[in-house]
């Protein structure tokens, strides 16, 4: 069993351990199996026959697994839908339920968000199960045999207001503990409550997180979906004579590779399909359109539209429906050429390195005006990087303080509140590694730490130095890389973790903390000695 089964199999544990669950039905139908859980109360059936023939028998939980994509086979049922196989076992694994039964499908992620996946939830709903909560499964759980990753779908007859959402990790009591307390944090690591009606996928969720997060990072972006910025939304093929170029449209290549582009290039060997849209002018660039769509962002949008309808081809809604942040006409024109000169510059780069070899006497005067280049160009960098890292939000790997000594609330120096910095810089040590800004508040702002008792950066830098070898060691110093970045005036001071070879403690009590999804948390007794054990033998 690989280690995302595992995962699995221990969060469908804990699930039976909190609802004390005497009576617990498996569906196994997959091979090789997919689900598991290692309850003595489980009576477990392999195909169609041994489902029907438990038809009397009432259980606490079911937890459902069924081969995906199987073909829709219209029967003659009390729903009358036309809906897919495994879906059906689905509606008789209900059946079996007891009056507060639970049932966890394992089931296709366009179950949320098609037409048939909508229908077969609001015949579920109409026979008394809604879900509650999706949970989103570790990448590699059906790996090597596909790459395709399904989700796990929370039935209750009981409807709660919105829709607990949280992805499957090492942190499972922690999700199952706030999903029965209604604690919805700001993390899907640990479980986030959200409104059932605009939730459709995980890949969207999380991008639509990131473009929240760019708006507060620029005020001046606004959301737009494509609908609301488009005169007009075509289906074109290359070639065709409906493929002209119209003032200020885009071309999206309707592929498992999307592409966004002005100009459609004609194919020699095959006619692709194109989604052709002419742009308010007055709102929107089409030179920008393409620009964010070749950045991170704009590629995960574009890849996460076109790879979620994994059966089924991408229609046009999806399309006028997929959200772009734009800021002003004037910074989009800036970005514009900005990007225009980015290419010249790319371009003469080129061209000097194709003769630097048949001209030494340029290289003198080259090396030190690039010096000054890379300086520049570094900075640059390295603040987007951060920006982005922040966009993303906190995780196992990443994590925000607002400040390293200072108590917002009474404005005094407290060593309590270094201490909650050295305690993350001592779990990432402990764990995989990680990084942590400081002078970024939990909703992704940046607030600097200007005001954290910061003379000038020299002093500010040493003495974060002097709390890493007071409280941590300086024999840890190889593996913490930290330095002050200037963003628009406020400095945050980034902190770069490796992940070490042995033990690390914090100060005198040699408090020992080690990173999980998103926390830190300390270990003590005996889950102290089998952490280190395994963590380092």
């Amino acid at each position: 069993m690989n280690n995302a089964k595992i995962m699995v199999s221990n969060f469908l544990d804990s699930v039976i351990q909190s609802a004390s669950a005497q009576d617990v039905l498996l569906v196994s139908f997959t091979v090789p199996k997919i689900l598991n859980c290692s309850t003595s109360f489980i009576t477990e059936v392999n195909n169609a026959s041994a489902l029907s023939s438990i038809r009397k028998k009432r259980f606490d939980i079911a937890i459902v697994d069924l081969p995906l994509g199987i073909r829709s086979e219209p029967r003659e049922t009390a729903s009358e839908i036309n809906a897919n196989e495994n879906w059906r076992y689905m509606l008789t694994a209900f059946q079996l339920l007891k009056e507060r039964g639970q049932a966890f499908i394992l089931i296709e992620p366009s179950t949320l968000y098609s037409r048939k996946g909508q229908s077969i939830l609001r015949y579920s709903e109409h026979e008394g199960y809604r879900y509650n909560s999706v949970f989103e499964l570790p990448e590699k759980l059906l790996f090597p045999q596909c790459g395709f990753v399904p989700i796990l779908m929370h039935f209750e007859r009981q409807k709660r207001d919105n829709l607990f959402i949280a992805k499957i990790n090492d942190n499972h009591e922690t999700i199952i503990k706030n999903l029965s307390h209604g604690i919805s944090t700001n993390n899907i690591e640990t479980g986030v409550f959200v409104d059932r009606e605009k939730f459709t996928s995980f890949n969207k969720y999380r991008i639509e997180q990131e473009i929240y997060n760019l708006k507060t990072q620029y005020k001046e972006y606004n959301n737009y979906r494509i609908k609301e910025i488009a005169l007009d939304i075509t289906t074109v093929r290359s070639n065709d004579s409906s493929c002209e170029v119209k003032p200020n449209s885009v071309f999206i290549k309707r592929t498992r590779k999307p592409q966004v582009t002005t100009r459609i290039v004609a194919e020699e060997k095959q006619r692709y399909e194109y989604f052709k849209i002419v742009l308010n002018q007055e709102i929107v660039c089409a030179d920008y359109f393409t620009l964010f769509f070749d950045s991170e962002l704009g590629i995960k949008i574009l890849n996460s539209l076109f790879s979620e309808w994994y059966f089924q081809k991408v229609n046009r809604s999806v399309i006028e429906n997929c959200i772009i942040p734009i800021p002003t006409l004037s910074e989009q024109k800036l970005l514009i050429a900005t990007n225009l000169r980015l290419s010249i510059l790319h371009e003469t780069v080129l061209h000097l390195r194709s003769e630097l070899g048949l001209n030494p006497k340029n290289a003198k005067v080259l090396h030190e005006k690039l010096d000054n280049i890379q300086v520049v160009f570094s900075k640059l960098s390295n603040v987007d990087k951060i920006m982005s890292l922040i966009r993303k939000g906190e995780s196992k790997h990443l994590e925000f303080k607002e400040t390293f000594s200072k108590e917002i609330k009474t404005g005094r120096k407290e060593n309590f509140i270094e201490k909650m910095s050295l305690k993350s810089i001592v779990g990432f040590l402990n764990a995989d590694g990680g990084t942590l800004l400081i002078g970024v508040s939990d909703q992704g702002e940046v607030v600097g730490v200007n005001d954290d008792f910061f003379s000038s950066p020299d002093r500010y830098l040493l003495n974060f130095r002097n709390a890493l070898h007071s409280q941590i060691g300086s024999e840890f110093y190889p593996l913490i890389d930290f330095d002050l970045y200037e963003i628009s005036g406020l400095y945050l001071l980034k902190v770069d973790c490796k992940p070490s070879n042995m033990p690390c403690f914090l100060g005198k009590e040699e408090e020992f903390y080690v990173r999980t999804n998103p926390a830190t948390d300390q270990l003590k007794g005996r889950k102290l000695s089998d952490y280190i054990r395994l963590r380092f033998p």
